[in-house]
């Protein structure tokens, strides 16, 4: 069985260390499995403030902006599942 093909953009971030402290301490309480959580999530709840609509006006009015950038970014496609083989 085969997990499906995402396609992902894969960004560079700062934080600071206050905040990457923050982070490991969500990490260590078992609130978030890694950090690519935790950031996908806060991504998650400021899109849903803005709502589907908003974006569709602004993916509209900057459309050319838009797919310039997105011919010059590299695409990376992961599988979802991935296995791992354990040795003994």
């Amino acid at each position: 069985m085969r997990g499906d093909v995402e396609k992902r953009i894969k960004l560079s971030v700062e934080v600071t260390p206050e905040e990457y402290t923050k982070m490991i301490l969500l990490i260590i309480a078992d609130e978030y499995p890694n950090m690519k959580s935790i950031v996908r999530e806060g991504l998650k709840r400021i899109f849903k403030d803005y709502g589907e609509e908003y974006f569709e006006e602004l993916r509209e009015k900057h459309k050319d902006v838009i797919e310039n950038i997105l011919s010059k970014v590299k695409i990376i496609e992961r599988r979802k599942l991935r296995r791992w083989i354990v040795k003994k």
